[in-house]
């Protein structure tokens, strides 16, 4: 930590310390009785304090150098905290100009001073500092002009319900939840007229953050706050809420996070036509940096869970639409579906611990989103390849390129973290008897889409989309495939045979094949009427896919459960694939001896007496190779 701090020979970094913040704290603590001071001066001296306090104070956990600050800073504390707080308040000198450069100090100062002196857990207490907002506040109940008091009193406010994080549910409990920001009169002591719309864009923030905080403790029933029963004050707040979406701009993920908590409350039919006009509204914002904020709180209102229990056609229909909006808008924007995945995983987690009723009604709603969710990937585009290589070269580049030195949003995934996320909240369910239900209707859907992708696109080439979902749908079935019961099982094997029939790729093949041999070892009884009919030379299927077959074959009669299964297989499969190696098919003969070759090698360890006169064959076909 001392690198960041240029020490001079012969001196140590107390000394550095004393004569960088001795002249500042004092210059800070004495404001108050030093009339003449004048204002540019603390005020400097107040950003020096806050950059020194940011560039030492790092980590999570208090170091040397955390510990040798807060030793020369602890004498100034009391009074630090107390100039700061008085400056963002202003006092109740109505007449100052509201200045935000100023106000945003202030509340930046606080805020590092109060995390400095919770680190060494110094006796702090927001208490005052609400109670003094409050006072200002206390005749503002309909409307309030946008005054340097005003201004300050609902930044601190804002400041306090995002650092406290509950504890201030009293302080809060009468604050005015309805109440409209207006502009002062103009003085003309003002000289240059303030950013008037930067001034409300921060108040609208800061007030609504106030209500936010007030209406989830009101809304939850957490805290110390009774629940509402009014519903026409809910829908008056809602109303006003929608009325500020225009004004409040990027910081419009607190208007709509206040809406997801009076949702529940709220008419479905006047919800929906909210939702409608608030997707509008987000669609300004695909293309900046407030995307993932602004879609994350949209989605949290869109697909609240309280929603299950209201059971409106209305409200399921507007959720079946906007799944299909962010469908399409995450093929070109993968992080708006990664946001949708990651909530409905969270909150289904959720209900999985809490209230599982609710969850597998919900599951079965959204069955769409989780098949989607379970096979989502980037679209094959020209030139992709071309952009993966030279996106390649850059991460290998290492520290040597800045661009891999950018701390990236924990939205910005790869792709295939949507697959995961899914598919590890599924393996979760699997030992639940109604996830394991879930889990082998999915499997049955999943084997359903393989078939379809197979028969719509029978030719495509390696790495194409199609090639990409196939193996998508393989793989999230190859994870799944342990929890199958014995009903789904005849629909999976019966469609992942049929899946043989047509050209795949190999990836994708080699995974029917995997599949369906942990499928027949697990029920043996299914052999019988749905695997030796493949074997017969009359059978539909073609002599060129034999070779999938014969994989198959094999795989299954080294992990058969019993030697009376094993006995079972034998007799059915040598005769069959020794008929096979006569084929025209000089891929399909290939296969077939090498497959009885084996097929006799198990033999002679399991069952010795079966068939004793393939053994001069066997050999005769070791030797002529």
């Amino acid at each position: 930590m001392e690198e960041r701090v240029l020490i001079p020979c012969g001196h140590s970094l107390e000394d550095v310390l004393a004569d960088i913040l001795g002249p500042v704290l004092d210059t800070i603590a004495s404001s108050a009785n030093r009339p003449y001071l004048s204002c540019h001066v603390v005020t400097r001296a107040v950003e020096v304090m806050v950059g020194v306090v940011e560039l030492l104070v790092m980590g999570t956990r208090p170091g040397k150098v955390d510990a040798l600050l807060y030793k020369y800073m602890l004498p100034w504390l009391p009074s630090l905290l107390t100039h700061c707080e008085h400056e963002l308040l202003r006092g109740t000198q109505n007449g100052i100009q509201p200045d935000l450069g100023h106000t945003l100090l202030y509340k930046r100062a606080i805020d590092r001073l109060y995390n400095f002196a919770s680190r060494f857990s110094f006796p702090v207490s927001v208490h005052s500092l609400v109670n003094q907002a409050f006072e200002v506040l206390q005749d503002s109940e309909q409307s309030a002009e946008l005054t340097a008091p005003f201004l300050g009193a609902v930044t601190a406010l804002g400041w306090v319900t995002s650092w406290c994080k509950g504890g201030v549910d009293l302080c809060l409990l009468h604050f005015p939840l309805t109440l409209t920001i207006k502009r002062p009169a103009v003085s003309t002591s003002w000289g240059v007229q303030p950013d008037w719309s930067a001034l409300f864009h921060h108040s609208l923030t800061c007030y609504w953050e106030c209500v936010l905080y007030v209406v989830q403790m009101r809304c939850t029933g957490t805290g110390t706050m009774a629940s509402w029963e009014d519903v026409s004050f809910v829908s008056e707040l809602a109303q006003m809420c929608m009325s500020c979406v225009d004004l409040i701009g990027r910081d419009l993920h607190v208007l709509i996070s206040c809406m997801a908590y009076l949702a529940p409350k709220l008419d479905p039919n006047i919800l929906c036509v909210y939702v409608d006009q608030l997707w509008t509204l987000l669609m300004q914002y695909k293309t900046t940096p407030h995307f993932s904020a602004t879609f994350s709180s949209f989605i949290s209102l869109c697909f609240n869970i309280t929603f299950d229990t209201l059971k409106a056609p209305s409200i399921f229909a507007m959720q079946k639409k906007y799944i299909g909006e962010l469908t399409v808008l995450g093929q070109g924007k993968s992080r708006a579906y990664i946001l949708l995945v990651d909530h409905l995983c969270t909150t289904w987690l959720g209900l999985f611990k809490s209230n599982p009723d609710l969850l597998f009604p919900s599951l079965y709603r959204h069955t769409s989103v989780v098949l989607d969710a379970c096979c989502f990937g980037p679209i094959y585009r020209k030139n992709l390849r071309l952009i993966e290589d030279a996106l390649l070269f850059t991460s290998s580049l290492g520290d040597m390129c800045t661009t891999n030195q950018l701390e990236m949003s924990q939205h910005m995934s790869k792709d295939c973290c949507v697959r995961v996320k899914m598919i590890s909240f599924l393996v979760s369910l699997g030992d639940q008897p109604d996830g394991g239900k879930y889990l082998n209707s999915l499997l049955v859907l999943m084997a359903d889409k393989l078939l379809q992708l197979s028969i719509e696109n029978p030719k495509y080439y390696t790495n194409t989309s199609i090639h990409r979902m196939k193996l998508r749908v393989a793989q999230a079935m190859i994870v799944l495939i342990p929890w199958i019961d014995r009903p789904s099982s005849s629909n999976v094997i019966d469609v992942l045979l049929k899946c043989l029939l047509y050209d795949n790729q190999l990836s994708v093949r080699y995974l029917v094949e995997w599949m369906a041999s942990l499928v027949f070892c697990r029920y043996p009884d299914l052999l019988e009427p749905m695997f030796y009919p493949c074997l017969q030379q009359d059978s539909d299927i073609r002599s060129s896919r034999m070779s999938s077959i014969f994989t198959v074959a094999l795989h299954v009669s080294r992990n058969l459960p019993s030697v009376q299964c094993k006995v079972s297989f034998y007799s059915h499969v040598m005769l069959a694939v020794f008929f096979w190696c006569c084929h025209h098919n000089f891929t399909v003969r290939l296969y077939a001896r090498q497959l009885l070759i084996l097929l006799w090698e198990e033999t002679r360890g399991e069952v010795p007496s079966l068939y004793p006169m393939l053994g001069e064959v066997v050999n005769h076909m070791k030797n002529s190779r």
